[in-house]
């Protein structure tokens, strides 16, 4: 009998523990191609489009983003080949309004190039030439749920010619 007791104790404390409802608040809301029930005109699923180079991009897989605590805005989307992705991070980021890139934000606009899983990755990037980027990133609607709204940056990677990202778009659900 007390055997079966000490047992029973322990499934009762694993199951405790494992039906923990974790409420506590962290940093950031995240989110990654998640669905829910949505208002304001925003979409139920996170959504990051553009043109890239005169071609199209559609991100469709973890396409998310957070907002932190700390003011930082957050996100990426990748095509479903898993090749490109799009990474969009803005620091002070201060509610609805236009962002850009310059030598003080710090703020990052960029797109990845990966052909294949052992390939190195080649990415563009507004960093290496602020001043040459032409980069806005403008947040139309916000909601406690996330945020809509469109970007466009010319990107570098080294010596290379500058590559437009154009016609962005965004709806990311936190």
């Amino acid at each position: 009998m007390n055997k079966l007791t000490t047992t029973l104790l322990v499934f009762g404390l694993l199951f405790i523990v494992s039906c923990n409802d974790d409420t506590s608040e962290n940093n950031a809301t995240n989110v990654s191609n998640k669905t829910t029930t949505r208002d304001n005109n925003l979409t139920s699923r996170s959504t990051l489009n553009g043109i890239v180079g005169g071609a199209p991009f559609e991100a469709t897989v973890n396409v998310g983003g957070s907002l932190t605590k700390q003011k930082v805005l957050t996100f990426s989307g990748w095509t479903k080949d898993s090749t490109e992705s799009i990474l969009i991070k803005i620091w002070e980021y201060e509610g609805k309004g236009t962002y850009t890139h310059n030598d003080q934000s710090g703020n990052i606009f960029q797109y990845t190039v990966q052909k294949d899983k052992m390939d190195v990755k080649t990415i563009w990037s507004t960093n290496s030439r602020p001043k040459e980027t032409n980069s806005k990133l403008t947040v139309l609607e916000q909601t406690e749920r996330g945020i809509k709204g469109t970007f466009s940056f010319t990107a570098r990677h080294d010596d290379d010619a500058p590559l437009e990202i154009t016609d962005g778009t965004f709806d990311i659900v936190f």
